[in-house]
């Protein structure tokens, strides 16, 4: 079977406002299949993609300082420990 589509999204109102469902689709020479998520597999997936998120948004930052720092010439600030 062969991913087709991912979906999760955050209820914004009604009585599930605040919780996260999802869709998910596979697809075969046999057929397709799709399954509804409920709130704990969408938040477990969620959860899996938060590491890649942190290491996304930290080479996002490191190129735009680099950036700035080499249009500027300046010296890129101290920054405290995390």
């Amino acid at each position: 079977m062969i991913l087709e589509q991912l979906t999760i999204t955050r209820s914004t109102y009604g009585p599930d406002k605040g919780r996260m469902s999802g869709r998910v689709k596979f697809s075969s020479a046999a057929g397709t299949v799709e399954l509804q998520l409920g709130e704990e597999v969408s938040r477990a997936i969620v959860r899996i993609c938060a590491e890649g998120i942190v290491q996304a948004s930290k080479q996002v930052a490191d190129q735009m300082a680099a950036d700035v720092i080499e249009d500027t010439g300046a010296a890129p600030p101290a920054l405290p420990p995390s």
